[in-house]
């Protein structure tokens, strides 16, 4: 946990009252986020779902739990259910190859030899596309037709994209799972919406959940996303870039409770339990589709976000207890990871608090994006930043961390080095080459 969080969690834990409405209130109190939404589930059922705040800054209608909100990268998870849910059908096998998945269809070497659970845990290599724009992924812009077809595209574009990484090694990709969602789709015959819908939102009673934003505000209320601006939150309607796309990498929406459907399903599946949408044997398989940077012991949270959305969700298998959050503010890890902490504390203080991420150190400043050739594109600097105070400037290009490159470096390994007190950066400037120091 980060010192926001854990500071959060401090002042949450001497707050008198401890149950979950008095908890989400204390959090909005304390960090000014709009609206938030969470619930505990133990042993099967909900225990308590509450919401706090508003959908929309400046506007007086309160959140609700029939509120939709969109979780990110929780998505993931359910996508890793919707696949576990596959190969127990027979549609799929955790050992198929990318090779075998594709047949025909020319790729990198590197890639054929990938399973689809290397897909699953971000082990494949495959380039990360956390950053989406027009200028910075031109390519999938030009995309046509429905989410399927675009998916279809998409995954005959990047098989034949470079590694970002060697095989093998972590390296989180939005990329990996657009392709998992296009194999899917070639091997199951059905869209991946379709199949989500069928195959694990129905068998959990998560009736609420959909796909996209545009989906959920045809049906019902949605809060307004926010995007987090130092200490305060800006109203930003808008909706993610291409979110068909990359619907299986963070396209849910959903309300608070069926998140906690979810979490129900995945605390049984960790603890190798058959839940609805699997039996024992292959729930058996399932820790061994967890991204493969999940942190070790119970209680870890997975936190999704889309710039202008935040949510996260934690379990304890051998209890049977989760912890859901969301909320309407971007930016907002630390927010989640401590409401999440306080939860526990308050609903199940025997279990232990979520592991620790381990520290970065200090933000560097910067806004970047992977380039063509595997270098780091500075997008923008902070003012008054170490990156500013170094002297980096927009349009630079970093190509090595103190003499060692950043192409192929995985994302944790890359960001402990740049955020290194007094570490050196190679710089493509100008056509030359400068070293650029950070600030001791």
């Amino acid at each position: 946990m980060n010192a926001p969080a854990a500071l959060l969690l401090l002042f949450l834990q001497a707050q008198p009252s401890r149950t979950l409405p008095e908890v989400l209130e204390a959090v909005r109190t304390r960090t000014g986020i709009p609206g938030i939404a969470a619930a505990v589930v133990r042993d099967g059922k909900i225990v308590a779902s509450s919401a706090a705040g508003v959908r929309e800054d400046g506007n007086p209608d309160p959140v609700t739990l029939r509120d939709r909100w969109l979780v990110g990268s929780c998505t993931k998870s359910m996508t890793r259910l919707l696949l576990a849910r596959l190969v127990e059908r027979g549609v799929l096998r955790f050992d198929m190859t990318l090779a075998e998945a594709f047949p025909g269809v020319p790729m990198q070497e590197a890639y054929r030899k990938a399973t689809i659970v290397d897909l699953a845990r971000h082990t494949a290599g495959l380039p990360p596309y956390t950053r989406i724009g027009p200028r910075m992924t031109p390519f999938i812009f030009t995309l046509g037709g429905s989410p399927a077809e675009r998916r279809a595209a998409f995954a005959a574009h990047v098989l034949e994209e470079p590694p970002a990484a060697e095989p093998g090694r972590f390296l989180y990709s939005n990329a990996g799972f657009a392709l998992l969602g296009a194999l899917i789709e070639r091997k199951a015959g059905r869209p991946y919406e379709e199949l989500m819908a069928s195959e694990v939102f129905g068998p959990l009673g998560m009736t609420s959940a959909v796909i996209g934003l545009d989906a959920a505000r045809a049906i019902g209320p949605v809060p307004v996303g926010h995007e987090h601006e130092g200490s305060r939150y800006r109203v930003e309607p808008g909706g993610p870039p291409v979110s068909g796309l990359f619907a299986p990498a963070g396209g849910v929406v959903l309300s608070i409770e069926d998140f906690a459907r979810f979490a129900i399903a995945e605390a049984a599946l960790e603890a190798g339990k058959a839940s609805p949408v699997v039996g024992a044997a292959t729930a058996a398989r399932v820790p061994s589709i967890l991204p493969a940077d999940a942190s070790p012991g119970e209680g870890a949270v997975l936190l999704g976000g889309q710039g202008t959305y935040t949510a996260g969700f934690a379990v304890w298998p051998s209890s049977q207890v989760g912890v859901v959050v969301a909320t309407n503010g971007g930016d907002s890890d630390e927010v989640v990871e401590g409401a999440v902490d306080a939860l526990r504390s308050a609903y199940a203080p025997e279990l232990p608090a979520p592991p620790r991420r381990p520290p970065h150190g200090p933000p560097l400043g910067v806004m970047i994006h992977p380039g063509d050739e595997g270098e780091l594109v500075v997008d923008g600097v902070a003012p008054g930043s170490p990156a500013e105070r170094a002297g980096l400037a927009k349009d630079d290009r970093i190509t090595a961390v103190d003499g060692r490159p950043v192409k192929g470096m995985d994302r944790d390994g890359l960001m402990a080095a740049l955020r290194k007190p007094g570490a050196r950066l190679s710089v493509l400037r100008g056509g030359k080459t400068v070293e650029v120091a950070l600030p001791p």
